[in-house]
């Protein structure tokens, strides 16, 4: 689960996981089609 979204850079976010000390990158593409698959306001 991710508990929390950071901006990493211009066009890159970090993610903050649940049950976990990893911090996978995420670029700002991809933070868009997360946004669309969970009907959420990401970015």
């Amino acid at each position: 689960m991710v508990k929390k979204i950071i901006p990493c850079g211009r066009s890159s976010f970090e993610l903050v996981m649940a049950n976990t000390d990893k911090r996978p990158l995420l670029t700002w593409e991809n933070a868009k089609i997360l946004e669309n698959m969970t009907n959420s306001k990401v970015l």
